[in-house]
């Protein structure tokens, strides 16, 4: 799940913040980021219909276990990177805050 949701984060966000990611994380956890950084350097637009649906995919589970798998894994990464959090959501459309947030 860590690497899905990852990955697919590093080709929302921009490369600079991906690096600044890597930076910050386990050496295990680079090669996901890296691996969503070379496939969109540049940051692509992404519904959070399609966030889930990638992490979904690159899973293999269903969307709904996806998206429970996206929520733990960035409520770990916001605790894991501190303030550093900010700077990744600022990047993100607001409909992504369900992801971190308990609404």
């Amino acid at each position: 799940a860590s690497d899905a949701v990852l990955e697919t984060l590093a080709e929302r966000i921009a490369e600079g913040e991906v690096d600044d990611l890597i930076g910050r994380l386990p050496v295990p956890l680079h090669a996901a980021l890296k691996r969503g950084k070379a496939r969109h350097p540049e940051a692509r637009r992404m519904s959070l219909e399609r966030f889930v649906g990638g992490v979904a995919e690159r899973e293999g589970v269903p969307p709904e276990q996806a998206r429970t798998h996206a929520r733990a894994v960035l409520a770990t990464l916001r605790e894991a990177v501190g303030e550093e959090f900010y700077d990744v959501t600022v990047q993100l459309p607001p409909e992504y805050a369900v992801l971190w947030t308990d609404r």
